[in-house]
């Protein structure tokens, strides 16, 4: 699947950033103001600074849902299914129990991966499989979904203010340092789901040796 995630976040933080500064720049038209009494501009200045406030929750809105409808996405996430697709999770299923403890890493892999790209199914196999020790490959190919999913909500608690004009404004360090900060998690989040569409077609030599480098790095 492919994620949209950052490309929306980066124009949410674009369209913010001129509707922050146009509300900035009437602040301080009102600042440099030489008809109006100090108070009358004070008063013009707090109803701007209240709009902004209401724009941060709106734009803080906006990306909690963009962040939704991504983790959505994932949870709905599914295959083309065969008619007999049932049978062939009961049957795998059937062949892991049958099996048990004597059950390899590369025969798990193989029994599940008809199935990889629907999420339900590969978090129904990984509950099976997790209890079954050895299995590193194909519980690191199951797990990468929920991984991304986890982080997504991680991600949205950590960020569910990012927009506060009134702290950070859209030009300073602490607001670039913030960017930065969401846009690289963002891009971890992407790389877990672009995994996941490199395992689909991958061999498990190619994804136990792409697991190795990744324990070496």
């Amino acid at each position: 699947m492919k994620m949209e995630l950052k490309n929306k976040v980066e124009k949410l933080i674009e369209n913010y950033k001129k509707v922050t500064n146009a509300f900035l720049e009437e602040i301080s038209k009102w600042e440099s103001n030489s008809y109006y009494t100090s108070d009358a501009k004070q008063d013009e200045i707090r109803k701007v600074k209240a709009q902004m406030l209401n724009n941060d929750a709106d734009f803080n809105k906006q990306l909690l849902n963009i962040i939704k409808e991504e983790k959505e996405a994932i949870l709905n996430s599914t295959i083309k299914k065969p008619a007999d697709y049932q049978v062939l999770i009961s049957n795998a299923i059937g062949f892991i129990n049958l099996l048990g403890n004597k059950l390899t890493d590369e025969e798990a892999f193989e029994l599940v991966k008809p199935f990889f790209g629907d999420y339900q199914t590969m978090k129904r196999f990984y509950a099976v499989l997790s209890e079954i020790n050895g299995l590193n490959v194909t519980i690191y190919s199951l797990g990468l979904f929920d991984k991304a999913v986890n982080n997504l909500e991680i991600l949205k608690n950590n960020f569910a203010k990012f927009f506060d004009a009134g702290t950070y404004t859209t030009n300073g360090l602490a607001y670039t340092l913030k960017e930065t900060a969401l846009l690289s998690d963002i891009e971890d989040i992407e790389r877990i789901i672009q995994k996941l569409d490199s395992i689909i077609p991958a061999s498990y030599k190619e994804v136990e040796a792409e697991l190795k480098n990744e324990m070496v790095v």
